[in-house]
Parts: structure tokens; sequence; C-alpha cells
């Protein structure tokens, strides 16, 4: 599932006071829980990622769409990131990824794990500048539970055609925060795939963003959005699926362990399972 939100939302919205459209803010937040929530993610801005993709054929290139990934692990040599199966085709190096603040595009060089089933997607960039690394992935013990307050922080953009100027993909340079709840409890939408149901306005552009809690901690990756709910795998999702990837990571207890694993196989000569 796709986002189908509209409209681009303009950068720096973390100042706005509860209540204001071109936050996000959602009616139900008061001010006091708005900023809370802009405290926790504010840190992280760095954090997250623009992903660049044009769809079409080679004669005829369509469109240019942009979405999100968050940053886990970052190394001088290799950045490795998480962002949803839906915003890169087969072949990896269709896309490009750009930095907070930035103008430069980097592009993407291997995908490493791919599950067409949760939407989730392991990849690496290489020659990164060395990037802030997302705080803690939310443990299961601290999963939200209705009513909990998160906010979504991405870039949001809707599709650029290519016969219009570039320029509208550098218009937001920064990610925006897009704040809520959880409006239900959590549900298996299967045995491996718990899923978090808020109330973020989020629009298009914004899958693959992280979604916080009011305390900085990564709760889950946002999915997708449609006319009735906005959908993130949760963390813990994310985890257990990279457990049974890698087959031998029983022993790690933290998703940012895992990609670590990946990385020490990768730069010892090993390939990257997809």
């Amino acid at each position: 599932m796709e986002d189908n939100g509209g409209g681009a939302v303009a950068a720096g919205s973390s100042g706005t006071a509860a209540g204001s459209s071109s936050a996000g803010t959602r009616s139900c937040l008061t001010e006091d829980e708005y900023q809370k929530l802009v405290n926790a993610v504010r840190p992280w801005f760095r954090s997250v990622v623009r992903i660049i993709r044009t769809r079409g054929t080679k004669k005829k290139k369509e469109a240019i769409y942009t979405s999100n990934a968050l940053v886990v692990l970052s190394r001088a040599e290799r950045s490795f990131f998480v962002t949803c199966n839906h915003n890169l085709g087969r072949n990896p190096k269709d896309a490009t990824i750009r930095l907070y603040n930035g103008t430069k595009d980097y592009p993407i060089d291997m995908i490493h794990y791919r599950d067409s089933d949760l939407d989730l997607l392991l990849f690496s960039v290489k020659n990164v500048p060395v990037l802030q690394e997302l705080p803690m992935f939310c443990p299961k013990s601290e999963e939200p539970s209705r009513f909990d307050l998160v906010a979504v922080l991405g870039f949001s953009c809707p599709k650029v055609q290519v016969d219009q100027p570039l320029e509208d993909l550098v218009l937001v340079k920064e990610p925006t925060i897009l704040p809520g709840e959880i409006v239900d409890e959590p549900f298996h939408e299967t045995k491996y795939k718990l899923n978090l149901i808020n109330s973020c306005s989020t629009t298009a552009g914004i899958s693959g963003s992280p979604l916080f809690n009011e305390m900085g901690k990564v709760v889950g990756i946002h999915l997708a959005t449609d006319k009735t709910m906005r959908e993130a795998a949760s963390a813990d999702t994310l985890l257990v699926r990279l457990k049974r990837w890698l087959r031998d990571g029983e022993d790690s207890n933290t998703i940012e362990q895992l990609v670590e694993k990946v990385y020490e196989k990768f730069s010892h000569g090993g390939k990257s399972k997809r």
C-alpha cells in the first residue's frame, strides 16, 4: 500500500502551536502535548534522509517520486537505512538519497534485505558523510498502546513530472514533524507483522519515515496512508524479521546489533541475502 496523501508540507513546522494545519497537528492534542512531541523528535532531524526515484521506461521517464528512510548504522565506508519495500524498485541504482538540508544526491548501492509481505527493506549507500544514527528502537515491552502520543518525522513532497523544474524537490530541505496519537490497540495483521494505527496527518512522500513516541524512541516505520488510517510497522516487527533472515542473529537483542552483523559480514567479503 503506497502513500496517497496530498500536497507538500512546509519545512520547519516544529515551532507551531497545536491546532495549526501547516504542522499537521491534530485537534486532539493540547499545546503542551504537541510541544512535548516536538522536543522529543527535533534532535533527530539529521537521522532521516529523502529517497528520490524516477519511474518510467528508459525511453520515457514519467515522474519523480520521493520517500523517506531512517539511518540505522553509519560508518565511513557505508551507511545502512531502513525504508518501505514499495519505495524502491528491483534496481537500487535507479534511486538516490538526499541528506538533511542538502542538495547533493548519493546513489543507493545495494539492497540487503527485502520483505514484500511486510513492506520493509534494508539498503546501504557508500561514501556518505557519517550520519547521525537514530536513537534506540523501542523494545517490545514498551510498545505504544491506544491514546499514546506519537509523531512521524519525514520529508514530504508530491510526485513531480519530469518536465517540471527540479527545484520542487529541494524546497523542503528539513523533515516535517507530524504529531498524533495511537488510535487503536496494536494488532497482528500476520504472525510477524504488528501494526500501529495512528492519527498523524501524513502526506504524500512520507512512507519509510520513523514513528517516534514522546520519549524520542522509534516505535515503528510509517508504511502508508489512506483515507481512513495511518499504518506503521512496529519496531519489533523489523527486529523479528531481521533475526529470522540472519539466522545467526538470535543472540542480538536490538535492530542496531543486527545491522552491525550485516555490516561486519559485508566488510569481510560476505554477500547479502535477498
